[in-house]
């Protein structure tokens, strides 16, 4: 019995030792196969096509019969894509031909004649503005009639007044007087109706101020003082340092007393 087991072990352990040998031999003949592979492609560099002045590999490199480049049919692939990559330099452009009219500066940027930069230049007026400075609005209709709003909103007509005061208009007159409706003509609703002095308060960045100013206005025969804020663009300042009230970019009207 014990002799039988012997050989049983002895069996198992030759067959053991048979298969890992095996492998082993198998594990030693795959390492040799990449080591071949990787020195016949040790001198080939994936990043040799982006560099200048570098002798690019013949043909013949990459079409070495031991070089695998796998079973390609056109059922497995219909397109191949070529292993060399080849960058091709664009056509040198000719230089163009200068005219006279290339030479004709129609911008205003740094110029000494252009009145419509915002910096001060030899011949051309100063726009620059800063916290401070006082630029005058021109009141024109729309304006005006955001100040009327603001006033009734703030001073509202009595009722009753307002009904007694009809009453009486009709019994002057004792019978209703048919009025025609006045059209604005378009030279009345562009000229100005009043000024309002301002202060620049804030340069909100280069081309754009914040201003503030106040008036003092007759509203139903009482003095009322009325601000105004706005927004206005430095380009829109003329040179008597004023600004028309349809060029404000943002305005809010406000009744101080």
């Amino acid at each position: 019995m014990k002799l039988a087991n012997l050989l049983f072990l002895l069996l198992l352990l030759t067959s053991c030792s048979s298969f890992m040998d095996g492998m082993y031999k198998d594990l030693d003949r795959q390492e040799r196969t990449f080591a071949d592979e990787d020195g016949n492609n040790s001198d080939l560099d994936q990043f040799d096509q982006y560099r200048k002045n570098t002798k690019r590999k013949t043909s013949s490199v990459y079409n070495k019969p031991g070089r695998n480049r796998g079973e390609v049919s056109t059922n497995s692939q219909k397109v191949l894509n070529p292993d060399i990559k080849r960058q091709y330099q664009d056509e040198k452009v000719a230089l163009k031909r200068v005219t006279a009219s290339d030479l004709t500066d129609n911008g205003n940027d740094g110029s000494l004649w252009a009145g419509s930069d915002p910096n001060a230049f030899l011949f051309s007026s100063s726009k620059s503005k800063s916290s401070g400075d006082i630029i005058q609005i021109n009141v024109l209709n729309k304006l005006k009639n955001e100040i009327t709003m603001e006033l009734k909103k703030a001073f509202p007509e009595n009722p009753f007044e307002a009904k007694s005061k009809v009453e009486n208009e009709k019994k002057a007159d004792g019978a209703p007087a048919a009025t025609a409706a006045a059209t604005a003509t378009p030279e009345a609703e562009s000229t100005s109706q009043d000024r309002i002095s301002s202060v620049v308060v804030e340069e909100i960045n280069r081309e754009h101020l914040l201003i503030k100013g106040r008036k003092n206005v007759l509203f139903k025969n009482r003095k009322r003082m009325v601000e105004v804020q706005a927004l206005v663009s430095r380009k829109d300042i003329t040179d008597d340092d004023s600004v028309s009230s349809d060029a404000i970019l943002e305005s809010n009207v406000s009744v101080v007393r």
